[in-house]
């Protein structure tokens, strides 16, 4: 059995397919679509690899594309330029986003140790208006007997 000459017959499906005047399937970012254009050829979906590996053929594909104002096979949809600064803008953005985590997680301790004090506070609070009023108590109870006392020892008289 002879060897498929792979190369060829990607050709030669190719010279057909321009023939009929058909358009290159693309991608959503109008690059070409090979796996498409393969299937559109009739190949095997194993041969996509040979549009990628094989000079004759990716060259024949890539000026079919430019005809059609199609990117050629392995454009890439964003420049070198805009890549890098989308890359740069990613890293800002999750320097940020650890920067803001690191705020949250610290103002988030912050505010648990402020309420611990608060509640502490308000126990106190309670504490201290109960010691106020049993001293406002003993207080009023020491000046009546203060009054007693200063009338010798006889309670005044209820006017």
């Amino acid at each position: 059995m002879a060897k498929r000459n792979v190369e060829k017959e990607i050709l030669e499906a190719l010279d057909v397919f321009v023939s009929k005047d058909k358009q290159i399937p693309i991608t959503n970012d109008r690059k070409v679509n090979v796996s498409g254009l393969c299937k559109e050829l009739g190949l095997k979906p194993s041969d996509v690899q040979h549009f990628h590996k094989k000079d004759s053929v990716k060259l024949a594909v890539n000026a079919i594309a430019g005809e059609q104002d199609i990117l050629p096979i392995g454009a890439r949809a964003i420049s070198v330029a805009e890549d890098k600064a989308m890359r740069e803008r990613i890293a800002t953005v999750t320097s940020r986003s650890k920067d803001i985590g690191q705020a949250a997680a610290e103002q988030s301790a912050a505010i648990g140790a402020m309420s611990e004090t608060v509640r502490y506070l308000k126990e106190q609070l309670v504490i201290l208006a109960d010691e106020n009023t049993r001293l406002r108590r003993d207080n009023s109870a020491l000046k009546e007997r203060l009054k007693i006392l200063r009338n010798g020892g006889v309670e005044p008289p209820f006017i």
